[in-house]
């Protein structure tokens, strides 16, 4: 029986990479397994970044390495061909790439604009079929429509999956419906909690009213960029999983099996692990 929607879980990159402390191999080796076995089917397993930049990424390979026999579609996010030179070499299939609807973010963060960008992801990408790849849109409530319908577009070049993240809690159930509908192909939705939380909840229901049925969530909420300031944490895996029962939706997700996962993100948030 085919499931309502689907939950793509990114707590062990996106939720980690904003960690003031680096977290043990073992323990994010251990995060990835309670997720699979919590049924989750496709997890963000870590990031081939620049470890001065980001030293909560570092050893992603090992990682890998030591996750390659989990039950579940693991991926990577790449930001160049050194990071996907790394990925494949410990035998990653899937694959995430980013740039922003803004460019001074891209700037900032690629070290190019976003045209030099998707023509160097589309070398690096090249021979990888297009429904292994997700192309995260940052910044697409933060930006000017027209600038993401632009960035979309480029999105849809490269990956199967275009998602569109809402990096500084920005969206609202109004920019939702217009930014969702920017994409004809597959879309999923990342979202990170505003100012006003109520309106998180909001906002998956116009996304899921308005045909997106594949949402990024972090086990315990871990996350945030942090590239951006002001950027809060990821919607929670468990708060997604509860908006699906009570809206009698499924997600081939059982509340309790995600606890075991849930409690030790919650302890990977503490400097000192117990």
């Amino acid at each position: 029986m085919a499931c309502d929607f689907t939950v793509y879980e990114v707590g062990p990159r996106d939720g980690l990479q904003s960690l003031s402390h680096v977290i043990p191999v073992e323990n994010r080796v251990e995060l990835i397994h309670m997720l699979a076995a919590a049924g989750l089917k496709n997890i963000e397993a870590g990031s081939f970044v620049n470890p001065e930049r980001v030293p909560t990424m570092a050893d992603t390979d090992e990682v890998l390495l030591r996750c390659a026999k989990v039950d579940a579609q693991l991926a990577a996010l790449v930001p160049n061909a050194r990071g996907m030179r790394d990925a494949r070499a410990v035998g990653v299939e899937r694959f995430n790439v980013f740039f922003s609807a803004d460019e001074e973010f891209n700037l900032l963060n690629l070290g190019k604009t976003r045209e030099q960008a998707v023509e160097d992801f589309a070398v690096m990408l090249f021979g990888v079929p297009k429904e292994h790849v997700r192309v995260y849109v940052s910044l697409a409530f933060s930006s000017p429509l027209d600038e993401v319908a632009d960035a979309v577009a480029d999105a849809e070049t490269l990956g199967g999956t275009v998602v569109l993240c809402d990096t500084e809690g920005r969206a609202s159930p109004d920019s939702v419906r217009q930014v969702v509908g920017l994409s004809g192909g597959r879309t999923a939705l990342h979202l990170h909690h505003g100012r006003e939380g109520w309106r998180m909840f909001e906002n998956i229901a116009v996304a899921y009213d308005s045909g997106i049925r594949e949402f990024d969530a972090s086990i315990g909420g871990l996350g945030g960029c942090p590239f951006v300031l002001g950027s809060r944490g990821n919607l929670d895996t468990s708060e997604l999983v509860a908006w699906g029962i009570r809206e009698g939706l499924d997600c081939g997700i059982e509340l309790e099996a995600l606890e075991p996962a849930r409690l030790l993100a919650m302890d990977l948030r503490k400097e000192v692990l117990t």
